[in-house]
Order: structure tokens, then sequence, then C-alpha cells
């Protein structure tokens, strides 16, 4: 009798023994997602997510676990010392290792601000700045001198285009100029455009 009561003492010791470590198992990998989320500030949405994979996963780890500590059996207990065994890690060695966490990631960050902002940023505004100097002002200024020739050339289209109006001193009769009229503005509109090619070129 009294060697039976040993055995089943014993076994009720390492089966608490048991349900604790599971708890502590289960802290830490809640404490995995939480670091997560110290690393890199995950929005509402992705919070949302992670609790309900850790749950899902969580909740089929404690169920094979209790069924396999216990050869098939489910017992109450079991998930009580669970949940007490979470409890204990949490309060003690989570918090200092998610103490630690963040301490290690605003080091990290501040390293990686420092680097960036007196390394990294420099050499970048300046290729930046020089890109928009050089090749972005001159592409706008090639842009600007062949819309200006193009503009140009539309209105020297629409001057040979224009008709004459007929006058009414002439009883309706269209009115034409005489030819030095219009060798003199052929020779404006020419030099005008000569000098918009020349404008161009520059």
């Amino acid at each position: 009798m009294n060697i039976d009561l040993l055995i089943t003492n014993g076994e009720q010791a390492f089966s608490f023994v048991e349900a604790l470590t599971v708890g502590v198992f289960v802290g830490i990998y809640y404490d995995i997602f939480r670091i997560l989320r110290k690393i890199f500030d995950c929005k509402y949405v992705s919070v949302v997510i992670q609790d309900l994979f850790f749950w899902l996963t969580a909740s089929v780890g404690i169920f094979f676990s209790v069924v396999w500590f216990n050869q098939g059996t489910f017992r109450l207990y079991f998930l009580v010392l669970i949940f007490v065994g979470w409890l204990i890690y949490y309060f003690t060695l989570g918090f200092v290792l998610l103490f630690i966490t963040d301490f290690a990631v605003k080091r990290i960050r501040k390293i990686c601000r420092f680097i960036l902002e007196k390394f990294l940023l420099p050499p970048y505004r300046k290729i930046s700045r020089w890109i928009s100097e050089k090749i972005v002002s001159k592409a706008k200024s090639k842009v600007k001198s062949r819309l200006q020739i193009w503009l140009n050339a539309e209105k020297i289209k629409a001057i040979f285009r224009r008709k004459p109006k007929p006058s009414p001193a002439l009883g309706g009769e269209i009115r034409r100029k005489p030819q030095g009229g219009v060798r003199s503005r052929l020779f404006f509109i020419k030099k005008k455009f000569k000098k918009v090619l020349k404008s161009a070129e520059k």
C-alpha cells in the first residue's frame, strides 16, 4: 500500500512539474510575438492576426500535451497548472526578457539612426541634388525650347493660312496687299525663326 501511494504521489508530482513546464513554454512562445512587435512596430490589424495565430497554435499544443502527459485522459487541474506556469514565467523571466529586449531594440535603433544620418543620407542628398540640377534641369530646358519652337511654327503656319478679308470699299472684293508687304513679313518671320533656333541650341 505504501509503495503504491508513493508511486501515485510521484506521478502526481511529475505531472505537476510537466504542467508548469508546458505553461513556461507557452509563455516563451507568446514572448516571441511580443518581441516581434517591439522590433517592427506592428499595426492593430497585424497584432490581431498574431494573437489569433498564437491562440490557435497554442490551444492545439496544450491539447496534445494534456493528452500525452496524462495517457489520453483529460484533466482540468492540468490546465490550471499550465496557466500557473505561464503566470510564473510572465512575472519573472518573461518580464526580465522583455525589459532586455526593449532596451536592446532602442539602442539598436539609435545606432542605425546615427549611421543613417551621418554616413548614408549625406551622399544620397548630394547625388539627388546633382541629378536634379544636371539631368532634370537640362531635360526641362530642352522640352521648353522644343515647345517654344513648336508654338512659333504653329504661329507661322497660322499666318500663312490666314485668308484676306473682303474690303467693303471695293464692293466685297478681296483686297490684295502689295508684294513688298508680303516680302517684309516673310523676312520678319524668317528672322524670328532663326532667333528661336539659336536660343534652342544654347
